[in-house]
């Protein structure tokens, strides 16, 4: 146990271990990275690896070259070098794949770590996939009992002075951030911080990836590469593929304007676009939606008067 005051505890010097994984944004500790089904986790986790043994860039960031272990329990060893493939990786020496039943927990991957002698050299850890582990399983992802065993795991990750991140699932549905991860908050209240590859369906060539961590909060943009496999940085603006009908409606009609101007009340707004809501609820509505119009540089305000007269214009 220790105890400080306040005063001391802002003193303090407190060691954080950060070997530089995406320039930094992984400090040392346990993450989850989720998506749904079949978006490509193990591709982002692929790509992170190899870039990590190269000491070459992932996602715009940096990562400060290290040794790497992939424990994949969710695939066999021919899918994975499938997964390699296509994605055009290399040869590297420095990522080691580990297979079997062997690691279907976590105290037989933490004894697999506590082997490995030269254990200062490796940077990143990759668990594939936790859903997979005895733990999970016989916890059926229930608080009480998952908690305390996640918890003793990071305490140990940080100790090793290792980056670890764990491939899972999250539901499908309105759930958002870490609320959708697949299982209890225990997930997220006893790991260091929850990466979503928030990606709308199987199909999609563009998503984004949120990073809600203890320290730091922020979103990097991404899209599928050249061959459509695995996820890089886009080089667009983050953006929704899809758009309310009604919506694109009001957009097509304010840039097809000769001024980029509509003006009007509620009523005479919905009839001159052919929107398919209440008049009465035009407002509440577009301000619902202020996102996908000012991301299309359209803009709404309204004048108070005898009569509300609401003001849509577009401004490329």
């Amino acid at each position: 146990m220790s105890s400080f005051t306040q005063t001391q505890l802002l003193k303090s010097d407190f060691p954080i271990i950060n070997k530089g994984v995406l320039d930094g944004l992984l400090i040392n500790g346990l993450y989850i990275l989720g998506a749904t089904s079949k978006i490509g986790k193990s591709m982002i986790a692929t790509k992170l690896t190899n870039a990590v043994a190269e000491g070459s860039d992932y996602l715009g960031r940096h990562n400060e070259k290290g040794q790497v272990i992939y424990f994949d329990n969710d695939n066999y060893e021919h899918e994975t070098q499938g997964r390699i493939k296509a994605l055009d990786l290399s040869f590297n020496e420095a990522v080691i794949y580990v297979f079997g039943e062997d690691i279907s927990s976590l105290y037989n991957i933490k004894e697999y770590i506590d082997n490995v002698q030269n254990i200062k050299d490796y940077n990143l850890i990759i668990i594939d996939c936790l859903i997979n582990l005895d733990e999970f399983i016989e916890c059926d992802g229930k608080y009480n009992s998952i908690y305390p065993i996640l918890i003793e795991f990071r305490d140990f990750i940080i100790k090793k002075e290792l980056v670890c991140i764990m491939l899972h699932h999250t539901k499908k549905g309105l759930s958002v951030g870490q609320d959708s991860l697949l299982g209890s908050k225990a997930l997220s209240g006893s790991t260091t911080g929850t990466i979503i590859a928030d990606v709308e369906n199987d199909f999609s060539t563009t998503g984004k990836l949120q990073f809600i961590l203890r320290h730091k909060k922020t979103i990097i943009p991404i899209a599928k590469d050249e061959n459509g496999i695995g996820w890089n940085k886009s080089d667009e603006d983050d953006i929704e593929e899809t758009i309310p009908k009604n919506i694109l409606l009001l957009i097509n009609k304010v840039v097809s304007s000769p001024n980029h101007m509509i003006k009007g009340t509620c009523q005479e707004i919905v009839q001159q676009t052919m929107m398919e809501i209440n008049p009465k609820g035009l407002l509440k509505y577009l301000r619902k939606n202020k996102t996908y119009l000012n991301q299309n540089h359209v803009f709404f305000d309204q004048q108070k008067g005898n009569q509300r007269i609401d003001i849509i214009t577009y401004e490329p």
